[in-house]
């Protein structure tokens, strides 16, 4: 039995404790209630994997974190926080029991789950139309100097995540390997060790979005092969951390390493550091993909289109794409819908439709001359 089968066979075993406590034991809670408890791990457990005994505090922060912003399809804050507070109850009763008792900071982690006193209230989630605008994107890749390796690592990420729409957790576990430089291929792969959503391989096609961004992200690949590094190395490397001298703690240095990045809050603390810098609103990197989809379906010129698009950021149905991802603001709404109202697609309005087709003045003057012929002679019937 390897470690992930071990470890799932422990959790496994405390889940099942719990619910049988909660269906025996003194509370006898009803089995509506105890399935409310078990979509809460279910979810829990798409995000963390290990070991409950390997929990920590910013393995707590990031799983809310993911949980709020990424996790598809997004929860109504109402569930969320019923969901946190299941959680809660269940870490503070792990941590009385045997072999998990030695784990002395269970229920401080039981704490960080349970849902804040602001939360509770259950306020209306606005977030789905605040995405990062191309503008903003481009300003913040801009803002960062590329005189040394960690620049060019950060300009790197965010030039991926806005021309893949590439999940962070997935990002932060791609090998050298999974990249093909020469056709802007991304190979999101478990068995390369990328950690795709439901362990689904499938590739990913860089979209020229941006052309400088797309050149860019090409060129840092190569340049990590050309300093040595292998095709298991990471594509996007941890910082390394030098110890000052005569000193008893360690500082970030603007070296690479040789290992992953282990947290996707290392992520977003890169982009909150980079945004404040270049002093533009943050975004959470999942934004990014939200952003990204809006771009590329206005680049679609059919349905086929979509479709690839759709497959590209690894969705078995089109229709996945379209419920989670490019919905409008409400000054996007408004404009769109008077764009329509200006511009009915109606036939009676064959001229406006004409206009807005590549089309010569004289083409078009004939065109609509030979719709009024035809018009008139069906009226004449």
């Amino acid at each position: 039995m390897n470690k992930r089968e071990k470890a799932e066979n422990a959790n496994a075993k405390a889940i099942l404790k719990y619910t049988e406590n909660l269906r025996y034991g003194k509370k006898k809670l009803s089995e509506k209630s105890i399935q409310v408890f078990e979509r809460a791990m279910k979810i829990f457990q798409e995000y963390f994997t290990d070991d409950f005994r390997k929990l920590t505090e910013q393995k707590c922060i990031d799983f809310l974190d993911w949980l709020e912003h990424e996790r598809e399809p997004i929860l109504s804050d109402a569930t969320r926080v019923k969901m946190q507070d299941e959680l809660r109850k269940f870490f503070e009763y792990l941590a009385d029991e045997p072999g998990y008792r030695s784990k002395k900071n269970m229920k401080k982690l039981a704490g960080f789950l349970a849902p804040k006193g602001s939360d509770r209230n259950c306020r209306v989630h606005v977030t789905s139309d605040e995405i990062p605008s191309m503008d903003t994107i481009i300003k913040l890749y801009r803002s960062i100097e590329d005189d040394s390796d960690r620049g060019l690592r950060d300009k790197a990420i965010i030039a991926m995540l806005i021309l893949s729409g590439i999940r962070v957790d997935a990002l932060i576990s791609l090998p050298l390997c999974a990249f093909d430089t020469t056709n802007g291929v991304i190979l999101q792969d478990p068995s390369l060790g990328v950690k795709t959503k439901f362990s689904k391989a499938f590739p990913t096609v860089l979209v020229k979005i941006n052309s400088e961004m797309y050149e860019f992200v090409i060129n840092y690949a190569k340049m990590l092969k050309t300093n040595g590094y292998k095709e298991n190395n990471p594509l996007f490397p941890n910082i390394q951390r030098a110890k000052a001298p005569n000193a008893l703690y360690f500082a970030k240095s603007s070296s690479l390493s040789n290992d992953f990045i282990e947290s996707t809050g290392t992520i977003r603390r890169m982009l909150e550091e980079r945004c404040k810098d270049a002093g533009v609103k943050y975004y959470p990197p999942h934004k990014f993909r939200h952003r990204y989809w809006d771009e590329v379906l206005g680049m679609s010129r059919n349905r086929k289109d979509d479709k690839a698009l759709s497959q590209n950021i690894g969705h078995e149905k089109i229709t996945t794409t379209f419920k989670e991802y490019g919905n409008l603001s409400t000054s996007e709404l408004i404009d769109r819908i008077h764009q329509i109202n200006e511009g009915r697609t109606s036939m009676g309005d064959l001229p406006v439709i004409l206009q807005n087709l590549p089309f010569t003045e004289e083409e078009i003057d004939e065109m609509i001359a030979m719709y009024k012929t035809f018009k008139g002679m069906k009226n004449a019937r």
